[in-house]
This record gives structure tokens, sequence and C-alpha cells, in this order.
């Protein structure tokens, strides 16, 4: 059998068939058995030493091949591969979050100043902060959920919306003022939103008031929330990915051609994502397409960077169709209806319960499975159902988790059953930590 570089391309030479033919030709040489140069015997050692050394040779020639080759490389002999046509591997960001500092009224909290949450990542102040005076309380007004006040050096938040009666006090999470249950924040008579990001690069979560401890410190700086989620980064582009985006890329050059104009489309600002239906027939689809028409379903970006797009790339004669309409102008200043579509949000409501493994669990654990579901959700393409066991798989991504005994999903609130919930072509299911119920507990690995 040859091996090398073949017409066929190139073949690996095997350490089997390496020391195969060193024992041969050394048996021939020396006039012996070849089943007397066995691992056992000092020539058959030292044979077997040259021959892994070969292999490693073969191996070298082999990576080398590859890196020639766009689909088989990997790693910085890829990125030099996707260079050459434009294409540059996508960096790791920060993940990003507007945190409430709280403290006395004119402290400056500087670019850079460190926060942590109960997971350990750290955050830094992006700009300068300075914070202002807040409210102080006042009995019987009606305070609105989100209101900020300050009574007896203490900053509270309120957590649900009612007529105040007695002024909050002490440090709780729900402490009970007449119909408005405040969460205190912090030490302080003022208050500033400032913008933070991760240290670290990567897709690092942060659940609304999990940031909550100071690592800098400040004087006069008494306390910090996370009103929101963080809006999390991204990881450094995969190898995987990165090969795909290549080749999308790559098909921009084309005029008319599906690739071309999926690439076109995908490429608007702001566009998260793009599914088409195309018609090559003279009869109106299964789909609801129309005879030599096309229908864009597009997340994201602006309606008429669409429509002008729609104009640019799809051919003449070729119908567009869809829920929203508009138009664009062309060079000789005509205006040309254009549709296209708006996948229909399809709202998900789960109930998970599970069990956990106490010595890995992490502080919010419950919390991690609901930002898990909602990270599954959203890499899920339109048109695809939702079934239960597939919510559950996306749980056991959080350190612990042992089992879920149960997944139920629905279009409700407080679904009951383990099901498959079906999604129209058009629709796309939606999650929101709202709609996310999870009831956990600890149990023996």
């Amino acid at each position: 059998m040859s091996f090398g570089l073949l017409p066929e391309g190139f073949l690996q030479k095997p350490q089997e068939d390496i020391r195969s033919d060193m024992n041969a030709s050394v048996a021939q040489s020396l006039g012996i058995e070849a089943s007397a140069l066995g691992d056992a015997t000092p020539l058959g050692k030292i044979l077997a030493i040259y021959s892994e050394r070969l292999a490693s040779i073969w191996q070298l020639l082999k990576d080398v091949d590859s890196s020639q080759n766009p689909d088989e490389a990997t790693g910085a002999a890829l990125e030099t591969l996707c260079a050459l046509t434009g294409t540059l591997r996508d960096i790791a960001t920060v993940s990003t979050v507007d945190v409430l500092c709280v403290g006395d009224n004119g402290t400056v909290i500087t670019t850079g100043s460190q926060i942590k949450g109960t997971e350990e990542n750290l955050f830094e102040a992006v700009n300068d902060g300075v914070l202002s005076g807040v409210s102080v309380w006042t009995s019987g007004i009606f305070a609105t959920i989100g209101a900020i006040i300050t009574n007896v050096g203490n900053i509270y938040y309120a957590t649900n919306g009612g007529i105040t009666a007695t002024a909050p006090t002490g440090t709780g999470d729900a402490i009970v003022d007449g119909g408005v249950i405040w969460k205190y924040l912090g030490t302080g008579d003022a208050i500033a939103t400032i913008p933070f990001q991760s240290v670290e690069r990567g897709e690092i979560y942060a659940v609304p008031f999990s940031l909550d401890t100071i690592i800098t410190p400040i004087g006069g700086w008494g306390g910090v929330a996370n009103l929101l989620n963080a809006v999390p980064g991204q990881d450094i582009e995969k190898d995987a990915i990165l090969r795909l985006r290549r080749e999308t890329e790559l098909a921009k050059s084309g005029a008319c051609t599906v690739d071309a104009v999926y690439a076109k489309m995908s490429a608007i600002a702001d566009v998260t994502r793009v599914r088409a239906f195309w018609n090559h027939t003279d009869v109106v689809d299964a789909d609801g397409v129309p005879a030599h028409g096309v229908e864009m379903l597009i997340q994201g970006g602006n309606d008429q960077d669409i429509f002008d797009a729609l104009l640019a790339y799809v051919g003449g004669g070729i119908e567009t169709q869809g829920n929203t309409i508009g138009s664009a102008i062309d060079s000789e200043g005509v205006s040309h209806v254009r549709e296209f579509s708006r996948p229909v949000e399809l709202e998900i409501y789960v109930a998970i319960t599970c069990t956990y493994d106490a010595t890995l669990w992490p502080t919010d654990g419950d919390d991690q499975i609901k930002a898990a579901i909602i990270t599954w959700g959203q890499a899920q393409i339109t048109g695809k159902d939702v079934v239960s066991s597939a919510v559950a798989s996306a749980c056991f991504s959080v350190p612990g988790v042992l089992d879920v005994s149960l997944a139920n999903i629905g279009t409700s609130a407080a679904p009951a059953f383990e099901t498959t919930v079906a999604v129209a072509l058009r629709e796309q299911a939606v999650y929101d930590l709202t709609r996310i119920t999870v009831t956990s507990s600890g149990a023996t690995p």
C-alpha cells in the first residue's frame, strides 16, 4: 500500500506499518526471523523507539498538509487561510452591565474600580461616575416598582409597588413598609448608574442583584447592585464557526445566487439570523411562497436597510413576500415595493424540577439554570419545535446538576406536562427569566 502525497490526497503511514517494515528490513539484513525482533528483545526495543519517532514525522507531514485545507486546518493555520480571503476570527469580548452604585453624595467612582458577584467574576467600571442625591423616604405616597429612596443613612430599592406607611430600616432583602417591599442596597444617601464590564473576556453571566461586593475600596462608596442581567460577551470564535463564516463571506462575491443573497442579508448591521424560503416553480409552493419568489425571514436589523438590500441583491423578476412591507429607491429614483417577514414570537413557559450535588452546586444555581435555558433557546432556529427533553438537557451545563426529573413546557403559565410544543414554520420560540421556574433540591450523587 502506498503512503504519502498521492493523487487523491495525503495518506499518513501508521506506526504499525512503519514498525512492520523496519522489522522486515532488519530481519532480512541480519538473516534472522522477524519474530526475533519482538518488544521484549533489545533490538526490538530500539526499533520500537525509532518507529515512534518516524511516526511523529509522518504526523507532522499530515499536520502540514491539513494546514493547507480550510476543512481540516485548526488554530493559527485556519486563521491564516481565512485571512487570505478577508475573514478574520472574532475575538472574545467582555460582558457588560449597568450597575447602581450607592453611597455618600459627591463620591466619585473611578474608572477601573472593581466589584464582583456570587460567582466571583470581576467587573470594572468603564468610566468615572459621581454619586448624587436620591429622594428621602416619605410616608403615605405610592412607591412604584424600582423606586429608590434613602432612609436613616441607607439606600433601599422597591421590589413591588404600594403605599408607604412605616419607614424601612435594617439590611434585609424583603423589608415590609405598608404595601411596599424594600430591598437594602447599601449605606448612603446618593446613587449613580455606571456602566461596568467583565475583567475577563467571554460569555460571563450576572443575573439581577448578583453583583453585590465592592472590591476596590473608595471612601463614601457603600454598595452596588445590578438591576438587570449582564449582557454576556462572547468566547473566541471556534474553528467550526470560523470555517462556516468564511464560506458564507466568500458567497458574498456572487450576484444573485441563493447563497450570495443569504450572505448579503446576513451581513446587514444588527441582523442576527436569516432564513430564506425560495420557490423556483411556476406555482405557489407548500410554504405559501409565490411562484418564482422568495420570503426572507429575518431577525434584527433596520427595516429600511433590509428593503434596500432586497432591491440590491434579489434578482429582477423574483417576487418578495412577507409580513413587513416597505419600499426601496433604485439608482434612477424609482420606488419598488419590497417585503420580508419577521418571525412571530411564541412565548415558552418552563417549569424545571431537578436535584443537585451540594458540593458542586453554585449559590445561584437556579438562576444559572434559567440562563442556560435562555442561551440554549436563543440558538434554536425558527420553526423548530420545543421538546421537553431538549430543554432538560440544557440544565446539565450547570455544575452539580444530577438529574432533571421534570421539564414541563407550554405556552401559558405554570405548564403541567412534559411535552412537545409545536412551532410553526415562521414562528420563533422565545424564552425569558420571568417565564422560567426552577425547583431544586440537594441529593446524594
